[in-house]
């Protein structure tokens, strides 16, 4: 398991000193931001930042792939920060790489879907030869906690229907066709061409998941035979019944591959915006509330209109992310 936070030492510079009189006030008034928050909440004000962010740099940048599961999490957190004051622009950008590099640019503050292990050699400059893979990233990216609750599940599908299990049963199920997606187009890995091939099937890349989705859906519903990647967390699980095939042998290789989803962002984020940055670190979700979200996403048209739907009716985690968040910034 990865732990919690991972961070490379960072290097000492020389300052002036700060006074004791200079470090309590700056103590105080933090403590003043927070209680100023937690009065707002308890008092169920909708935008309890409205003093709470003023006092940092306000803007937050966040990266994001499309992905349902990295909307449905920069949805809820672009939600949450600008109820705490915060100006937010979220950015679709095409691919974990941009976002990666954007962050450890400085271009963005955060990133929400990084696959651990999957992408560790993104995470990676020099790639081989490190003890730790990520360490190549780490001295200009923080890397955070997972926000989901266990890990993704992956791998090759079949629509209940069919009454197969295994990957080995795809021979004689009448299945000729196996939808996946191209490389680039997934946080998976790329799809094992030979493994599918060796079943007698005809593999058909699409270049995004509603592209893909959209030919289940006309596949599945005429209850004709073949396979599919699927994943979760995703809303394809609750829309479709369907069989994540056994693969004993590991055919497929990393296609099954379960991953934390991990969280970068900026180095430097805790200091100059805690009060974000703890908020960040807090949201958890299960897998069924990540997928209540998409859905939530599908029907609004937008991350952020979907986030605020759910929010609306899920008011109690609300009110405990935004307080956890100032109990954590005060203590930082």
């Amino acid at each position: 398991m990865y732990p919690r936070r991972e961070r490379t030492q960072k290097k000492k510079t020389s300052r002036p000193p700060i006074g004791r009189g200079f470090r309590l006030m700056r103590a105080w008034a933090r403590l003043l931001l927070v209680a100023c928050a937690a009065l707002l909440l308890a008092a169920g004000c909708g935008a309890p930042s409205q003093v709470s962010a003023r006092s940092q740099d306000d803007r937050i940048d966040i990266a994001y792939t499309g992905w349902p599961e990295d909307a449905a999490i920069a949805g809820l957190t672009q939600a949450l920060l600008e109820d705490l004051g915060y100006r937010v622009e979220l950015h679709r950008v095409s691919g974990q790489r941009r976002a990666i590099d954007g962050v450890a640019s400085g271009r963005y503050d955060v990133f929400h879907d990084v696959w651990v292990p999957v992408h560790e050699e993104l995470l990676s400059r020099a790639g081989e030869g490190r003890d730790n893979p990520l360490d190549g990233r780490l001295d200009e990216v923080d890397l955070l906690n997972s926000w989901l609750v266990g890990v993704t599940r992956s791998g090759l599908a079949a629509p209940s229907y069919m009454e197969i299990n295994r990957v080995g049963e795809i021979e004689g199920s009448g299945a000729e066709r196996a939808l996946v997606l191209a490389p680039g187009a997934s946080a998976l890995g790329p799809p094992p061409r030979r493994a599918l091939s060796r079943w007698g099937l005809e593999v058909e890349e699409y270049g995004s998941a509603a592209a893909m989705l959209e030919e289940v859906d006309r596949l599945y519903r005429r209850r004709e035979p073949f396979v599919f990647l699927a994943w979760a967390p995703h809303w394809m699980n609750r829309e479709y019944e369907f069989s994540y095939l056994e693969d004993p042998e590991y055919a497929l290789g990393s296609l099954t591959l379960p991953a934390e989803i991990r969280i970068i962002t900026r180095r430097g984020m805790e200091e100059r915006q805690p009060l974000a940055y703890a908020l960040i670190d807090t949201i958890v979700l299960t897998q069924s509330q990540v997928e209540d979200v998409q859905l939530a996403i599908r029907r609004a048209g937008s991350p952020e209109a979907g986030a605020r739907r759910w929010l609306a009716a899920n008011q109690d985690l609300r009110s405990a992310w935004l307080r956890n968040a100032g109990m954590q910034a005060a203590g930082s």
